[in-house]
């Protein structure tokens, strides 16, 4: 059952296609309006919804506090999403009314909340979402498809994909994975196209999709670390059959997302004098993730335990005395987490002196505590691992052994797959504090990893019953 490592797979036709994509789309509207139902947002999601307003009422790019005054422009969040949902509000004054309303409400006593008067009206918007949430399926069945070469493997994939309701949760949110993971997920196919075809447009359409994930997500810009030398290794192979031409793949890639990603670095360095994606970002980030820094011994080896997914807190509490894991609980007022935003951060301005918070958080905390900073690092991979909680720990089970059985064999399809999820789970680990929503593009790679081995297992099995019967 397994495909030729190194050959393209047979293609799906036309028409099995389409009916694909129509049952991926239609499958997951159903399971959205089985589970899901309008919520006034939270947190995050009034930043992006402010920054889509601005947009469109003021036409900048900036986070708006009163609906009618247009605020500053400023380059701390990235364009797209709230690009996105100012498009929404142009083709749908219903959203833009109701997005108006929770707007004009936020920020008047404490925490980020709506005025209850306004009620969760948001037109277009979400069916939409609910749209972009079954073409991602549909990317996860192509992507099986493409690599098992198995109308059946493909079709699991999808299934188990929808298991984890990652796509439907998000689809009924106003976060920047309602973009992130569709584009992830085309990415991860067009890059088995570009792999199994030396294709020059498949190269292309991956340079599209991976600048426009970066300008959706910061932290994928460095996923061209692992992307770009894939592009590379596919031009150094075909150099003898093609020659220079060979490395017409890896400059398109790379020529394409620069160009995708260019005007938004003019526009920072035209207005602030930065060409760079965001400011002011970095050492936020980076005082959360250094905080778990201070993890005592106890507390490193409870966090395996507390952080398995929705049984760990229950069996570390059984296992561990309550200060071994108390801290890692994200809720704890003195924990690592509330506490990077409180006691560990102004810990670090008393130190710092004149010195820039992220440069000494990079020389003193990070390199100076390098060994600490490597250990806790692996426990933050493992808390955010586990996409679809349980799922995620069995999927995980499952794609290990197959990932490293496809290095040995050189399935270098699936390397290629897997490449940028897992390298971003380990940059997530070493510089926030990893929890898994970032690292939700995982859920193609494990979900056909999964498809795969329980395919295999079944064809085991009915081998076996049919050898007994003889």
């Amino acid at each position: 059952m397994t495909p030729d490592p190194q050959s393209p797979t047979r293609r799906p036709s036309a028409r099995e296609t389409w009916v694909a994509a129509l049952v991926c789309i239609l499958v997951t509207g159903a399971a959205f309006l089985l589970k899901q139902s309008p919520r006034p947002p939270f947190a995050d999601e009034f930043a992006y919804l402010a920054h889509g307003y601005s947009l469109f009422a003021h036409g900048v790019f900036g986070y708006l506090v009163d609906p009618a005054i247009a605020p500053q422009s400023e380059m701390f969040f990235l364009p797209l999403y709230p690009a996105f949902l100012s498009l929404l509000m142009s083709l749908d004054q219903t959203f833009a009314s109701s997005v108006q309303c929770i707007l004009s409400n936020m920020n008047t006593d404490g925490p980020l909340h709506a005025d209850p008067g306004c009620a969760p009206q948001y037109g277009l918007a979400i069916p939409v979402q609910v749209l972009l949430a079954g073409l991602t399926l549909f990317f996860v069945w192509g992507t099986a498809r493409r690599l098992s070469g198995s109308a059946k493997v493909a079709a699991l994939a999808a299934i188990l994909a929808l298991l984890t309701k990652s796509y439907i949760h998000y689809a009924n949110q106003f976060l920047t994975e309602v973009l992130t993971l569709p584009l992830a997920a085309a990415l991860g196919w067009a890059m088995i196209a570009a792999w199994q075809d030396r294709s020059l447009k498949a190269a292309a359409l991956s340079g599209l999709l991976f600048g426009l994930v970066t300008l959706n997500r910061a932290g994928w810009s460095y996923a061209v670390l692992v992307i770009a030398p894939v592009f590379l290794w596919m031009g150094i192979r075909l150099w003898r059959e093609r020659g220079p031409r060979a490395f017409l793949p890896a400059v398109m890639f790379l020529g394409v997302s620069a160009a995708v990603v260019a005007p938004w670095l003019a526009r920072n360095a035209a207005l602030f004098d930065k060409p760079a994606l965001t400011s002011g970002y970095d050492d936020m980030i980076l005082v959360q993730r250094l905080s778990y820094n201070r993890m005592t011994p106890d507390e490193l080896a409870a966090s395996f335990v507390y952080w398995l997914p929705d049984f760990g807190d229950a069996l570390a509490a059984k296992l561990f005395p309550k200060e071994s894991y108390a801290r890692l609980d994200f809720g704890e007022p003195g924990g690592f987490y509330s506490g990077a935003l409180e006691t560990y951060k102004a810990e670090v301005d008393a130190k710092r002196g004149a010195q820039p918070r992220f440069a000494y958080l990079i020389e003193h905390e990070l390199l100076g505590n390098l060994d600490k900073h490597v250990a806790v690092t692996f426990a933050m991979v493992w808390r955010g691992m586990f996409v679809g909680k349980v799922w995620g720990l069995v999927a995980w089970a499952m794609f290990l052994p197959l990932l490293v059985w496809a290095a040995v064999r050189g399935w270098g399809a699936l390397v290629v797959l897997a490449l940028p999820p897992v390298f971003l789970l380990g940059l997530n680990a070493f510089v926030s504090v990893s929890i898994p929503r970032y690292n939700l593009a995982l859920i193609p790679v494990l979900s056909f990893s999964a498809a795969h081995v329980l395919s295999l297992g079944a064809a085991w099995a009915r081998a076996r019953w049919r050898g007994a019967r003889a």
